[in-house]
């Protein structure tokens, strides 16, 4: 396994030390000299061959070990303490070693009152195609936010701080699955969760797309402008940044070059009115923060202020009057969603 011979013991009659020594590439070292891994494994080996019938508790026998020498230790193990009559109880946060054992073994999951999760074939394909891991977070908080990337997830909670809505203690650290703005993906990863946790709820909030959304335990709802970013108040809050940033003799040059790449950028009907097609239509992280940033930097000679996963910064430059009301709306049915599984964890 590790490409190591352990060599026999050597016994000094004069001195009664008993020295050990393992041979790797032809070479001897002693024991000491060995990897964690290989101790550990050794270790353990040592303890069941000699104690042939017995109960062996292990807390996490995967430390030290990369994942596929971890998945070797665990069915090696196995193997042996089959034949020596022996039996293995084992706590362990590893993925890989769960998704081993749940083949051939029983798992138990310590929430709640304890049980054991792979019981059927269903719940076996689901844990082996989704990940232990995942099962693990829809018991614990109940319900999944499904979005298109970690962007949306910090411009939700953007918004929700402007708003000081009461759904951002739940945005801080919700069980998140992005999955790019692909219905089906969404769908067959909480439908394989939901085989595992039957009362498991979800959210999924897409950017505008020409698909049918579904509104049953996994509540699927859509923008109805082109993305999330469309909703920044524009182009106030990218003035407001510039205004913010630490001043210097350019300072107030730069929110004038700013103004005039946003002019040049942007329809005069649309800069006189905030329901103009270009704010409503225009994929805005692209075609006009892209650009006018990329612009900015070219005529600066400098690098790109704020790149596409730091736009939601822009947020914190809005008033909470500006931000248009579809955005508490899809707050509002996120909130209800993750309160109905919260209450029902408290009770």
């Amino acid at each position: 396994m590790f490409a190591i011979k352990v060599n026999p013991p050597e016994y000094d009659l004069a001195t009664g030390r008993i020295t050990v020594t393992y041979r790797e590439k032809n070479i001897d070292y002693d024991l000491i000299n060995g990897g964690r891994g290989f101790h550990q494994v050794l270790l353990l080996l040592t303890y069941i061959y000699f104690n042939s019938g017995s109960v062996v508790l292990i807390d996490e026998p995967d430390a030290h070990l990369e994942i596929l020498r971890q998945k070797q230790v665990f069915n090696l193990l196995c193997d042996i303490l089959t034949h020596e009559k022996s039996q293995l109880i084992i706590a362990t946060h590893s993925e890989a070693l769960l998704n081993e054992a749940v083949q051939r073994s029983s798992v138990i999951a310590f929430l709640g009152k304890p049980h054991i999760v792979n019981t059927s074939s269903q719940l076996i394909k689901s844990l082996t195609t989704i990940g232990f891991d995942q099962y693990l977070l829809a018991e614990q908080k109940g319900w999944i936010l499904y979005l298109e990337g970690s962007t949306d997830l910090n411009m939700l909670k953007g918004f929700a701080k402007i708003l000081k809505h009461p759904v951002l203690q739940y945005l801080e650290n919700p069980f998140t699955k992005y999955v790019g703005n692909i219905p089906e993906d969404a769908r067959n990863h909480f439908y394989g969760l939901k085989e595992a946790v039957p009362g498991l709820k979800g959210i999924a909030l897409y950017d505008r797309i020409e698909k049918s959304l579904q509104k049953n335990d996994l509540f699927e709802m859509m923008w109805e402008r082109k993305e999330i970013e469309n909703y920044l108040p524009l182009p106030e809050v990218v003035e407001r940044y510039f205004k913010k940033q630490p001043y210097d003799l350019f300072s107030s040059r730069d929110i004038d070059l700013i103004r005039e790449i946003i002019e040049e950028e942007v329809p005069p009907a649309a800069l006189r009115d905030k329901n103009h097609d270009f704010w409503i239509n225009t994929k805005i992280s692209d075609e006009f923060l892209g650009r006018i940033f990329k612009k900015f930097a070219e005529k600066k000679n400098t690098i790109v202020p704020l790149s596409k996963k730091d736009y939601y910064l822009l947020i914190q430059y809005s008033e909470p009057s500006e931000i248009l009301e579809e955005v508490k709306e899809k707050l509002d049915k996120i909130l209800e969603i993750a309160k109905i599984e919260d209450n029902k964890i408290n009770v």
